[in-house]
C-alpha cells in the first residue's frame, strides 16, 4: 500500500471541496441581492501535519443555517456529502 502525504491530501481534498462551493455557487435557489453568502462559499484547508489533514467547506455568513435549514434555498448538505463521498473515492484509487 502506497503512503499519502499530507500535501498529497490536502491537495485531493482542497480540489473536490472547491468543485463542491463552485456547484453551490452556481446552483443555489436564494436570491442573490448582496452576493454575500455566495461570496463566503469557500474550501480552505484548516489543519495540515504528518498525522492529520483537516479542511472545510463552509457558507461564511451568519444566516447560511436559516438558508439552508429553514427556507430549503440550498443543496448544500446533499452537496457537501457528495463531495466528502468523492474524497474518499480519489484518496482510495491513490492507494
Amino acid at each position: 500500500m502506497q503512503k499519502l502525504g499530507p500535501g498529497a491530501i490536502e491537495k485531493v481534498m482542497l480540489r473536490h471541496l472547491r468543485e463542491a462551493a463552485e456547484l453551490e455557487r452556481s446552483t443555489h435557489a436564494y436570491q442573490n441581492r448582496t452576493h454575500s453568502l455566495q461570496n463566503s462559499t469557500e474550501a480552505f484547508p484548516i489543519i495540515s501535519s504528518p498525522d492529520l489533514v483537516v479542511a472545510e467547506l463552509r457558507m461564511g455568513m451568519r444566516y447560511a443555517g436559516a438558508i439552508v435549514h429553514r427556507f430549503e434555498l440550498s443543496n448544500f448538505p446533499k452537496i457537501a456529502a457528495n463531495a466528502a463521498i468523492e474524497i474518499l473515492s480519489a484518496l482510495r484509487r491513490l492507494l
